[in-house]
């Protein structure tokens, strides 16, 4: 939770949102204020990440990446080919 209260607080300040004193003095939002959030939002949930499993990080490597860009950049191509040829 401190990382969200963090994360609100630099990113208010980074757009020049007027805060509390008291969030400026400890550069963090307050526990009031997450507590307004959840009430707003009731389906929000913050939680603790889980680990990645092994064969997740080790297949994204550099050849995986350039065969999903080439497959997309194929797919692209002949889906504009076919918008193309529709409207003519």
């Amino acid at each position: 939770m401190k990382e969200a209260l963090k994360l609100t607080f630099q990113y208010g300040q980074e757009n020049g949102v007027v805060m509390p004193q008291s969030w400026i003095k400890n550069e963090t939002a307050g526990n009031m204020w997450l507590r307004e959030l959840r009430k707003c939002h009731e389906s929000l949930c913050l939680r603790k990440p889980e680990a990645t499993r092994l064969p997740r990080p080790t297949s994204f490597n550099n050849g995986n990446v350039k065969a999903f860009f080439e497959n997309v950049r194929k797919l692209v191509k002949t889906q504009f080919h076919k918008m193309v040829k529709s409207k003519t």
